[in-house]
C-alpha cells in the first residue's frame, strides 16, 4: 500500500531578498507566525512576524523572516525530470514533439486541491474548479509531460505577470 502522507514544506522569499545575491532569494522549510519580543529602553514591543524554519544537519535550527506574499506550499509531487512542483510555479506541457502543442500552467490550491491553471485564466482569484483545470496528480504529470519552468514572482516574462 502506498504511503499517503507528505510533507507539508513551503518555500519562499527572504524578506531582505533585495538586498542578496539571487541564490540566497528563496528558503525552503516550516511556515509559522513568530512571536517577536523587543525590549528596548524598558518598554517591551511585541510583534507576529512570518517566517520559515530550516532544520540544518547537527540538529540546530535556523529562522528566516520572509515575504508572505511569495509564499508557495511543496505539493508532494515532482515534475518529469524529479524537480519538485510548489504552488505558484510555472509548469509547461510537452507531451507533443511540435512546439506550437506546449502550453504553459500556473501551479495553484484551489478547492482543496493542487490543480494546473491555464496562465491566460491565471490572473483570476478563483476559489472553485474551472473545466479547464487539471487536477495535479502523477497520472496528468506523465500525460502532460509536466516540466517546472520557474513561477510568478521570478518569471514574470513568462507569467505575464499572472499573480
Amino acid at each position: 500500500m502506498k504511503n499517503l502522507s507528505r510533507e507539508i514544506l513551503f518555500k519562499t522569499k527572504r524578506k531582505n531578498w533585495r538586498e542578496l545575491p539571487k541564490e540566497e532569494w528563496w528558503v525552503e522549510g516550516y511556515y509559522c507566525k513568530w512571536q517577536q519580543i523587543r525590549r528596548p529602553l524598558c518598554i517591551i514591543e511585541e510583534k507576529e512576524v512570518d517566517c520559515i524554519i530550516t532544520w540544518m544537519s547537527d540538529g540546530g535550527m535556523s529562522r528566516y523572516e520572509i515575504d508572505p506574499e511569495t509564499l508557495c506550499q511543496y505539493t508532494g509531487l515532482t515534475d518529469k525530470n524529479g524537480k519538485r512542483i510548489w504552488e505558484n510555479g510555472i509548469v509547461m506541457s510537452k507531451a507533443s514533439e511540435d512546439e506550437r502543442d506546449w502550453k504553459l500552467w500556473k501551479v495553484v490550491f484551489v478547492d482543496g486541491a493542487f490543480v494546473f491553471v491555464p496562465l491566460r485564466y491565471a490572473k483570476k482569484t478563483r476559489k472553485k474548479i474551472r473545466c479547464e483545470d487539471e487536477l495535479l496528480c502523477e497520472d496528468n504529470i506523465n500525460l502532460y509531460g509536466l516540466e517546472c519552468v520557474g513561477n510568478i514572482f521570478d518569471n514574470t516574462e513568462l507569467s505575464g505577470g499572472a499573480e
